[in-house]
């Protein structure tokens, strides 16, 4: 089982949630006839931008829980999904990791990527 999204970091994102689910197929043209689609994989998956308002001491929080549970961002974890508040494994992808930079007074804005694994 993942390690659980911190209870000491905000449990809500901020609305903004746009998420994409990634095609698992793939299409190809042939020498001859319309283009040929395969499945791809047997899984679904999606991926949505995350932001949180925090403090600096979460920020702290956030930091070691990326660079310690999750082994440098590697490892999945689990959180309520911000669409469909069902519990579900994600993971941090993308380059760079995450972001973090000042919102307002000091609050801290603290964005990443994540995929919902199968």
């Amino acid at each position: 089982m993942s390690a659980p999204w911190p209870a000491t970091l905000p449990q809500r994102a901020l609305a903004d949630i746009e998420e994409t689910v990634n095609s698992p197929k793939v299409s190809f043209d042939p020498d001859v006839g319309p283009p040929i689609e395969r499945a791809r994989a047997s899984i679904w998956t999606s991926q949505f931008p995350i932001s949180f308002v925090m403090t600096a001491e979460q920020t702290v929080t956030f930091e070691n829980f990326v660079r310690t549970t999750l082994g440098k961002g590697t490892l999945p974890f689990s959180m309520k999904h911000p669409r469909t508040c069902a519990e579900v494994s994600v993971k941090i992808v993308g380059d760079p990791l995450y972001r973090i930079q000042r919102f307002v007074g000091k609050a801290w804005l603290v964005s990443f990527n994540l995929m919902v694994l199968p």
